[in-house]
């Protein structure tokens, strides 16, 4: 099945709407491959927490047809990004479809350079445009066969984010304010960045997708 693909506005979200697994570059495969089969390391509280959200994505592709998911921390420079590139990486290796993908945080700062480093040595391509000097913006490849997505420091209020029905993910702990754009809410809080919580949310990230993509071959079960 041919898998189609839509870019949103500066490149910032991937809609894929065609149920087809995209290929990884190969030392992103190898890294996710590693990372897929840890789910016993994830603690069984985290877990619950995990499937909670993978149900809010489930339900809102029932509801609505197609899920919007925003990653939030307070500066949208490490975690949030993080968590970004692999859940879009994860749903995509699992041919996952109706899923948008944001990040974003409560200031506009610049992404953590440790960041793109570790993304990196997970195997992702990134190439940072030179363009933007106080707040780089990275272009990101986890497929050859893909478009890339654009990685960026934004605030929640950026234009490009969805305004209404999001499903926003609190990653440093902190409460998310209500907005008439808030359709669920979840906290999963991650630590500061390194490569033990690099790891850690590559684990959770294709745990969720698999959740998504069990529902799905239940349904087409049914």
């Amino acid at each position: 099945m041919k898998l189609r693909v839509l870019f949103g506005v500066a490149g910032l979200a991937l809609v894929i709407t065609a149920s087809a697994q995209t290929a990884l570059i190969k030392k992103l495969d190898r890294y996710s491959s590693i990372v897929s089969q840890e789910s016993d390391l994830i603690p069984a509280s985290r877990k619950e927490q995990l499937t909670s959200l993978a149900d809010m994505i489930i339900s809102a592709n029932l509801k609505d047809g197609n899920s919007s998911l925003i990653f939030t921390d307070e500066t949208n420079s490490g975690v949030s990004q993080i968590a970004q590139a692999f859940l879009q990486a994860s749903i995509a290796k699992k041919g996952l479809a109706k899923v948008n993908i944001f990040s974003a945080g409560n200031t506009e700062s610049a992404i953590d350079k440790q960041a793109i480093e570790l993304l990196k040595s997970a195997g992702f391509s990134i190439e940072c445009n030179t363009n933007f000097k106080k707040n780089p913006h990275y272009l990101l490849n986890y497929s050859w066969s893909e478009n890339r997505i654009m990685l960026f420091s934004k605030k929640m209020d950026n234009f490009q984010i969805p305004a209404t029905n999001l499903i926003v993910v609190s990653l440093d702990g902190n409460s998310v304010n209500d907005s008439p754009a808030i359709n669920n809410k979840q906290s999963i809080p991650y630590g500061v960045v390194n490569e033990t919580t690099l790891k850690e949310i590559a684990r959770e990230m294709f745990f969720i997708a698999e959740k998504v993509q069990n529902n799905q071959l239940l349904s087409h079960q049914q």
